[in-house]
């Protein structure tokens, strides 16, 4: 769900968002050990919900030259405990456009995102059980990122970026 309304000039921007996920788990694999060769087979079905919701106000500045935008989004999930809690997750964004010419404009964001860590590590079993569901939370990642964007407003539009992205929370040696 996603709604967009203008008030003074400014145009607000919100929404709501859910999603049903299901892994299926089937497993099979030859391990090599000191007391010769196992087998591991096992498989499961990894069920959880995400959910999230965002939040955002955008106003032109300068003859709508410099366009700014702000805002804040949330997710999370019923996959355990810790990733249910939704605040943890708050993520605030900002960006801003620069109207070089009529066809060519400058852009720069900055903005804080989160993601759960990939179904091989939520759907890890060992002794019939999702091994990491415990432990694992979601992956903080803090980007900021400039670019160009030429459009000729009609049919086309080209843009570049370069971006820098830094981790933290990321599961390794899981």
């Amino acid at each position: 769900f996603e709604q967009v309304f203008y008030y003074r000039k400014v145009k607000f921007k919100y929404g709501l968002n859910i999603e049903s996920n299901r892994y299926n788990v089937n497993h099979w694999s030859v391990v090599g050990n000191r007391n010769g060769i196992d087998t591991l087979d096992y498989s499961g079905i990894l069920s959880f919900m995400n959910y999230g919701g965002f939040l955002s106000a955008s106003k032109g500045l300068f003859h709508e030259n410099l366009m700014v935008s702000v805002g804040f989004r949330s997710d999370a999930s019923t996959y355990s405990n810790e990733t249910k809690k939704i605040m943890p997750q708050l993520s605030p964004r900002i960006g801003l456009s620069y109207r070089l010419s009529t066809r060519l404009s400058l852009n720069a964001n900055y903005g804080i995102y989160y993601q759960l860590p990939p179904y091989t590590l939520l759907g890890f079993m060992e002794n019939n059980a999702f091994y990491n569901r415990s432990t694992l939370k979601y992956i903080e990642c803090s980007q900021s990122a400039l670019g160009l964007e030429y459009t000729n407003h009609k049919d086309f539009k080209f843009s570049t970026e370069a971006f820098y992205k830094e981790y933290s929370d990321y599961p390794f040696l899981l």
